[in-house]
Order: C-alpha cells, then sequence, then structure tokens
C-alpha cells in the first residue's frame, strides 16, 4: 500500500511543500477558498504517480520546474520526481525521503508495461503488475492492453468534476467504462482473466526453468567430457600461480636493480653520452631550420626575376605602342607640320591649361635598377644561408660520429658485466609469460564454472517463482470470491453509507443498491436519473468511499489512498448558487466526515485526503494547510508568494 507524505514543488528561487503527515494522522484536509491551488495539490500527486499530463497554471510555469513526491510503499519510504513543462516524459525514483541524496533509477511514463515503467514498477509494489484489461467487451478475440497505474488511479482520485457530471463510470466513452469495470474487478479478484494470466504466468516460469536446466546440463556435459579440472582444483591452481607470478615479478625487479648496480661505474660515460646526444639534436635542428629558409628563398627569388622581365616589357611596348603619339589633327586626318607638347604649362594642341599637381612620370630604368639590387642581395643572403648549411652538416656529422664513438664505448664497458644477467633475464621474462598464458587458461574455465552457477542459480530462483505463482493459484481457486458476493457486499456497504449520512427519501420506493455492472442506483432510479446536483455528489462519494473501504478491509491491491476534491460541491450554498434544495444540509456534511474519521480511526493503514472549501470546525484539528487568498494572511496558497493572479482551485 501507498502512503503520501510530502510533496515538494522546486523552482529557480524556491521550494514549495506540503506535508501531509503534520497533523500526525490518515486524514489530510486542505482547506480555503478558491483559485488558491488546493485542486493543484491533488492534480501533482496523480502526475507524480504516473499521470499524462500536469496542470500549467501561470504561477507554476512562472516560479516551478520540477516535483517530487514523498511515499511509503508497505512501510519503505521512496521519492518520485517528474520535471514539468516539458517534453520529457521521465521520472526518477530514489529511495529513502526527499532529503537523501540517493542514486536515481530513471522511470519512464510510456508505454505503462514497460519493464523500467513507472506504471509497472508501481504496480509490482501493489501486486498487480503484469495484468491486461480487454479493450472491447463481447469479443473473445478482442486485443489487451497492459494495466496501467492511471487507470488504477480512477478508483484512488475523485475530481470535482466526476461528482455531478453524469459519468462516474466514464459513461459516454465505451473502452474507458469498461476498462474501469475491469480494473474494479481486478481489485476484487473476480476479474475473469485473473486467473487466465496467473496460468500463463505459471507456463511461461515453467519454459523458462526448463531452458536454463537445460542450459545448465548442457555446460555440466561439456566440462565433463573435456575432463576439465574441478573448480576447487581451479581455483587453488590459479591462487598458487598468482603467487609464483608475484614472486618471478619480485625476482626481476631485483635482478634490473642489481644489474644497474653492477653497471654504476659506467654513469659519467652515459652523463656524456646523453650530453653528446643533445648536441646532435641541436645540430641537425639547426641544419633543418636553415634549410626551410632555403627553400623559402628560391621562390622569392624568381619572384624578384619575374618582376625584372615585366618591367622589360612594358617600356619595350611603350616605346612601340605610344598612346600619345598624335601626328595628324584629329579634324581635318591632315598630317600636323610638328608633334604636340607642352609651352608655358598649356597644351599646344587643345590649347588647354595643365594641372599643376601632375603624377610623378613612371620610370622602368629606375625600378629595373632598384630591383636589381634588390636581387643582388638576395644572391648574397642565399650564398650565406647555403653555406650554413654546409657548416651544419659538417658539425652534424662530427656530433654524430662522437655520439656514436660514445655509444660503442658504453656498450662495450657494460656489455661484459651485463651478459650475466642477460639469460637470468630471459629465464625470468620466459617464466612470467607462461604463467600469464596459464592464467588465462584458468581464467576461462573459471568463467565456465561461473556460467554454470549462474544457470543453477537461475533454475532455484526460477523454482521459487514457480512455487509462488502455485500459491497465488491455490489461493486464488480456493478463496476467489463470487462476483456476486462482491456486488451484493458493495451494494451493502454503499446503501449503509448513504443511510447513515441522511439521505433525503433514500428508501422512496426502494432501496440504494450498485448493479452488476458496478453502476449506482438510488431511489429506484439509475444516479444519472436523479435531478438534484446534491443527490449525484452523495451518491459519488458513497459509491467511491464503498470501493475504497471494501477494496482496504479485503486486503486488496488496492492503492491505499483516496483523494477527494471538494466533497461539498452542491451541497452547500455558494455566491454563485444561493438556492437550496433537500441535499444542501450541513448535518449531512458533518456525518460524512464523521464516519470518514471513524472509519480511518480503525484502519489507520489507510489515508484519505481531501481538499474542501470549509471543512465542518469539528474536522479543523485534520487541518493540515489552510490557503487564505489574502496577501496579509499567509499563505497565500499553493505558491505562497504569488498574490497577483490565482493559482486553480
Amino acid at each position: 500500500m501507498i502512503h503520501i507524505h510530502k510533496l515538494r514543488l522546486t523552482g529557480a528561487r524556491r521550494t514549495y511543500q506540503v506535508d501531509f503527515d503534520r497533523r500526525d494522522g490518515n486524514l489530510a484536509i486542505i482547506a480555503g477558498p478558491i483559485h488558491t491551488g488546493k485542486t493543484t495539490v491533488l492534480q501533482l500527486v496523480e502526475y507524480l504517480l504516473g499521470g499524462d499530463e500536469h496542470p500549467t497554471h501561470p504561477e507554476l510555469a512562472r516560479t516551478v520546474r520540477s516535483a517530487e513526491l514523498e511515499m511509503s510503499i508497505d512501510g519503505k519510504r521512496w521519492s518520485v520526481e517528474r520535471p514539468l513543462f516539458t517534453s520529457q516524459q521521465v521520472a526518477f525514483v530514489r529511495e529513502g525521503p526527499l532529503t537523501t541524496p540517493a542514486r536515481a533509477q530513471r522511470k519512464i511514463i510510456d508505454p505503462p508495461g514497460d519493464p523500467d515503467a513507472l506504471s509497472a514498477w508501481l504496480l509490482d509494489a501493489i501486486g498487480l503488475g503484469g495484468s491486461r484489461l480487454r479493450v472491447t467487451e463481447r469479443n473473445p478475440n478482442t486485443s489487451t492492453h497492459d494495466l496501467s497505474i492511471r487507470d488504477l488511479m480512477w478508483l484512488a482520485f475523485l475530481p470535482s468534476k466526476r461528482l455531478d457530471n453524469e459519468a462516474l463510470l466514464h459513461e459516454g466513452h465505451d473502452q474507458k467504462h469498461y476498462k474501469l469495470r475491469q480494473v474494479i474487478e481486478l481489485l476484487f479478484d473476480v476479474h475473469d482473466d485473473r486467473l487466465g494470466q496467473l496460468l500463463d504466468q505459471q507456463k511461461r516460469v515453467r519454459e523458462e526453468r526448463r531452458d536454463a536446466a537445460h542450459e545448465a546440463s548442457v555446460v555440466e556435459t561439456f566440462l565433463t567430457e573435456e575432463e576439465v579440472a574441478p573448480v576447487d582444483e581451479v581455483t587453488r591452481r590459479r591462487d598458487a600461480a598468482i603467487v609464483e607470478r608475484n614472486e618471478a615479478s619480485m625476482q626481476l625487479n631485483d635482478l634490473t636493480r642489481r644489474a644497474v648496480a653492477t653497471t654504476g661505474y659506467a654513469e659519467e660515460l652515459r652523463v656524456r653520452f646523453a650530453r653528446a646526444r643533445g648536441l646532435t639534436a641541436r645540430a641537425a635542428a639547426h641544419v633543418r631550420d636553415r634549410e626551410a629558409l632555403y627553400e623559402r628563398l628560391l621562390p622569392l627569388r624568381g619572384q624578384y626575376a619575374e618582376d625584372e622581365r615585366k618591367l622589360v616589357f612594358s617600356d619595350e611596348a611603350k616605346r612601340l605602342f605610344d598612346p600619345l603619339a598624335v601626328d595628324r589633327c584629329p579634324a581635318c586626318l591632315n598630317r600636323l607640320p610638328s608633334g604636340p607638347e607642352v609651352v608655358d604649362e598649356h597644351c599646344s594642341l587643345c590649347g588647354q591649361k595643365l594641372d599643376e599637381a601632375e603624377e610623378p612620370v613612371f620610370s622602368v630604368d629606375s625600378e629595373r635598377r632598384a630591383l636589381r639590387l634588390r636581387i643582388k642581395d638576395l644572391d648574397a643572403y642565399t650564398e650565406r644561408v647555403e653555406a650554413q648549411i654546409r657548416e651544419g652538416e659538417l658539425e652534424l656529422a662530427r656530433r654524430q660520429a662522437v655520439q656514436d664513438e660514445l655509444a660503442r664505448e658504453l656498450d662495450d664497458n657494460t656489455a661484459r658485466d651485463l651478459s650475466p644477467f642477460v639469460a637470468e633475464r630471459d629465464q625470468l621474462v620466459a617464466r612470467l609469460s607462461s604463467l600469464a598464458s596459464e592464467d588465462a587458461e584458468l581464467m576461462r574455465i573459471a568463467r565456465w564454472y561461473a556460467a554454470l552457477e549462474r544457470r543453477r542459480a537461475q533454475v532455484l530462483q526460477l523454482t521459487a517463482q514457480l512455487a509462488h505463482v502455485k500459491e497465488q493459484l491455490d489461493t486464488l481457486r480456493d478463496n476467489r470470491p463470487e462476483r456476486a458476493v462482491v456486488v451484493r457486499e458493495l451494494s451493502e456497504r454503499f446503501s449503509t453509507l448513504l443511510h447513515e449520512w441522511g439521505f433525503p427519501k433514500v428508501d422512496d420506493p426502494e432501496g440504494p443498491f450498485i448493479d452488476d455492472r458496478f453502476v449506482p442506483h438510488v431511489r429506484g432510479r439509475v444516479y444519472r436519473s436523479i435531478g438534484s446536483d446534491g443527490a449525484k455528489t452523495l451518491i459519488s462519494l458513497a459509491w467511491a468511499l464503498s470501493i475504497f473501504e471494501l477494496a482496504i478491509e479485503r486486503g486488496a491491491a488496492h492503492p491505499g489512498f483516496l483523494m477527494l476534491d471538494s466533497p461539498q460541491k452542491n451541497l452547500a450554498p455558494t455566491v454563485e448558487r444561493q438556492e437550496v434544495d433537500e441535499y444542501m444540509d450541513p448535518a449531512i456534511v458533518q456525518r460524512m466526515y464523521d464516519h470518514i474519521e471513524q472509519w480511518l480511526a480503525i484502519h489507520p493503514h489507510a489515508q484519505i485526503i481531501i481538499v474542501d472549501h470549509e471543512p465542518p470546525t469539528s474536522m479543523e484539528d485534520r487541518v493540515i494547510v489552510r490557503y487564505t487568498r489574502r496577501a496579509d494572511l499567509p499563505p497565500y496558497g499553493l505558491i505562497e508568494d504569488q498574490t497577483g493572479e490565482l493559482v486553480g482551485a
């Protein structure tokens, strides 16, 4: 069974919390005027238990990003968190209360029958895991759907809109109506498919156990035919091989230390060799640098030569194709006695005065001289780089020769002293390699035995599971109630409640009852035909409480809590509705609350959460929070710092 402890909403700036255990009882009442967030609390609880949507009031959108629910399942604490205002349909489940920083398990929302779904996890805890519902009635070939926690919440949450809308059992929606009836049947173990589901589960477990036993037998046969050593011997040999390998590693390390100590005299020679190797590396780097510079200079020399050819071509073109060589008059085309020239800053051809600021005349000869100077400087620099390359190569060859000589000297001096260690080291390395191969072979055999043990454990587990299923079958067959008995007991509880509450003219012309389709009837008529909205509210409350109370008393797989939204709807005058009928009697409301309190006192493991505008004064000690909708008298509402616009009912 599930017990609701706390609801916490988390935003960027702060958190908001509702403590259902504040009065230390199993009856929790949330009171206050409309538009303060009372109904939102119940809707968020439903959402956190697998609902497909959450309230979207502006205050929530502005301030809240996630919601968390602390609850107990059969006495063990759990916390469920879901994000709000996002398309991500996931939940995160942690063991422990809200303040426990435990690792969260990610649960999906849909499909509800998935093993990783929140619905499947909750239904397994309640005892309805793996249940399936038929889609259509009176069709033996109809498809089936996995039972969802959302289906079960129809019996754990009675919202205000279902109190008087003439659709208490989802009339008008055939599939939902048929599904709700099946949920009630599952709850009381009178569903026609319950026995068939257990038989299918028994068959499946038997097949899985047979397969696991066959796999274990195959592994055992293989180990026997291959004459594999027993698992105890394999373990002993592995332990011995590990010890021997550690000893060989220690001997190899000791051999290395002794070899280093024996050749310690050559330390100065090693230092000289390292210094020579460094000098050789620097000489090689210098040669590479000069060669790279030389390779960059060659294209530059070619570019300068190309520029000089362009200047020569430009000078020759100017002499051959001078655009200013005018020898005929543009008007009459007769040859001029003399070419045009500038006289006293005026053109002799057009007579116009020339501008004072003329562009300097481009001189090809001066440019060629400057370019040749740059080429000469570049050639000289290139020759110096070539000389540096040759010098660097000679220096590199000399450094390399010194390094090689020191290397030979070091090898000659140490080879004689190291030779006794080489053979011993080769033996140790070969021994370590052989031990590693042996260990790999033993590990492979150990994995075979581990696989065999896993299959044997699986067989034992499936055997226990099969025994559990058989026990469920025996219990169901021995104690399965008759459907007619369940319907009769529900009818009796329904009638008792209406009589106890003082339902007006309840036996006129006949007493109330619930028919075999779980539809309530009062005063000789189906509940939908009762004219008064107040009467429909009382009937809906009595129907929901009858199912809840009988399920708890029978130990049925009910979630264990019931949420009632606005039980005084149509039972008390409001600002919008001032007319009064025979059902608007404060005594009826008082007797209803008294019954709930008295029944819960006898069944302390059950829980009822009620949202009401103004509960009776006798229930004041059961009010866990009273919202005021007044900024000067906190708490204003669920989102207590949002005192401008309003949040839900």
